[in-house]
């Protein structure tokens, strides 16, 4: 019972930030950093200026575009975390000032449910992880979160896309 009670202390302080940052980071927001500049212009999938390289897939999902993102940006995601869904394609990472709290943000076209799905059994196979899936409030739909070691995680999926977010040790 207290592994469970510390697990959702730890997804609580991760949902808690995921929320308070919008569930992503604002490049011209101060205390976040990303692989943009916060000084140029943002394109945007309603402009339609992409960037080369950014698929229609990863607009279509996060029509906010941060810069290349970087595979190694998260580096407060646990050396055993699972690979994402088969189709899945890394479009954004970003972190807030101090790497407290790193998200990747994927396109993929597997359902919100799949994704859940996928992870919740990739996590729950592996030793050292506590997990809960649930809808925690005010999101209107589920997520996969807990604690891995000391690093709280959360996979938040939408259509076309789902963000993993990392939250450092007492972050």
């Amino acid at each position: 019972m207290r592994a469970r009670s510390r697990a959702a202390a730890l997804a609580g302080t991760a949902l808690a930030l995921v929320l308070l940052s919008g569930c992503g980071s604002d490049p011209d927001s101060p205390g976040t950093t990303d692989a943009g500049n916060a000084a140029d212009p943002v394109p945007t999938a309603d402009a339609g200026d992409l960037p080369p390289g950014y698929s229609e897939e990863c607009a279509a999902a996060f029509p906010i575009w941060f810069g290349d993102p970087d595979p190694d940006a998260a580096d407060l995601r646990p050396d055993d975390w699972p690979e994402p869904v088969d189709d899945a394609a890394l479009c954004r990472t970003s972190g807030t000032a101090g790497d407290a709290q790193q998200i990747a943000d994927y396109a993929t076209d597997e359902s919100p449910v799949a994704v859940l799905d996928a992870f919740e059994s990739a996590l729950g196979a592996l030793d050292g992880y506590e997990i809960t899936r649930e809808d925690p409030g005010g999101l209107g739909h589920e997520v996969v979160q807990g604690v891995a070691g000391e690093v709280g995680f959360q996979v938040d999926p939408t259509e076309g896309g789902f963000s993993v977010t990392f939250v450092a040790p007492g972050a």
